[in-house]
Protein backbone atom coordinates (compact mmCIF):
# COMPACT_ATOMS: atom_id res chain seq x y z
CA UNK A 1 0.00 0.00 0.00
CA UNK A 2 2.59 1.98 0.79
CA UNK A 3 4.57 1.30 -2.13
CA UNK A 4 1.44 2.74 -4.22
CA UNK A 5 0.61 5.68 -2.22
CA UNK A 6 4.39 6.78 -3.06
CA UNK A 7 4.07 5.53 -6.68
CA UNK A 8 0.63 7.97 -7.38
CA UNK A 9 2.76 10.49 -5.51
CA UNK A 10 1.24 11.19 -2.55
CA UNK A 11 2.40 13.78 -0.05
CA UNK A 12 0.62 12.15 3.26
CA UNK A 13 -1.27 9.16 4.75
CA UNK A 14 -3.19 8.73 7.35
CA UNK A 15 -3.74 6.06 9.27
CA UNK A 16 -5.57 5.32 13.44
CA UNK A 17 -2.15 2.59 13.68
CA UNK A 18 -0.55 4.03 16.70
CA UNK A 19 2.24 1.25 16.02
CA UNK A 20 2.41 2.08 12.04
CA UNK A 21 6.16 3.92 12.74
CA UNK A 22 6.84 0.61 14.32
CA UNK A 23 5.81 -1.42 11.82
CA UNK A 24 7.53 0.38 8.85
CA UNK A 25 10.54 2.82 8.20
CA UNK A 26 9.44 6.13 6.93
CA UNK A 27 13.16 7.69 6.79
CA UNK A 28 13.26 6.76 2.69
CA UNK A 29 9.69 7.78 1.75
CA UNK A 30 8.52 10.75 -0.32
CA UNK A 31 5.63 11.48 1.85
CA UNK A 32 4.65 11.92 5.56
CA UNK A 33 2.08 9.18 7.67
CA UNK A 34 -0.20 11.39 10.18
CA UNK A 35 -1.88 8.89 12.66
CA UNK A 36 -5.28 9.53 14.41
CA UNK A 37 -5.40 8.58 17.82
CA UNK A 38 -9.32 8.44 17.25
CA UNK A 39 -10.86 6.02 15.53
CA UNK A 40 -14.45 7.33 16.12
CA UNK A 41 -15.60 9.85 12.96
CA UNK A 42 -17.19 12.40 15.06
CA UNK A 43 -14.64 12.78 17.11
CA UNK A 44 -11.90 12.88 14.49
CA UNK A 45 -14.30 15.54 12.82
CA UNK A 46 -14.09 17.67 16.26
CA UNK A 47 -10.47 17.15 15.78
CA UNK A 48 -10.47 18.45 12.31
CA UNK A 49 -8.46 21.93 12.30
CA UNK A 50 -5.61 19.43 14.65
CA UNK A 51 -5.47 16.92 12.16
CA UNK A 52 -5.62 19.76 9.14
CA UNK A 53 -2.24 21.16 10.94
CA UNK A 54 -0.26 18.38 11.20
CA UNK A 55 -0.91 17.34 7.82
CA UNK A 56 0.06 20.93 6.63
CA UNK A 57 2.99 20.76 8.54
CA UNK A 58 4.39 16.94 7.79
CA UNK A 59 7.39 16.42 5.98
CA UNK A 60 8.38 13.31 3.62
CA UNK A 61 9.54 10.15 5.93
CA UNK A 62 7.76 12.22 9.03
CA UNK A 63 5.43 10.10 11.80
CA UNK A 64 3.11 12.50 13.25
CA UNK A 65 0.77 11.52 15.98
CA UNK A 66 -2.52 13.45 16.30
CA UNK A 67 -4.26 13.25 19.94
Amino acid sequence: MLNAAEAEGLGGFLTTDKNFQYKQNLSYRSFAVVSLSRTSWPRIKQARDVVLSAVQSARAGEFIIVE
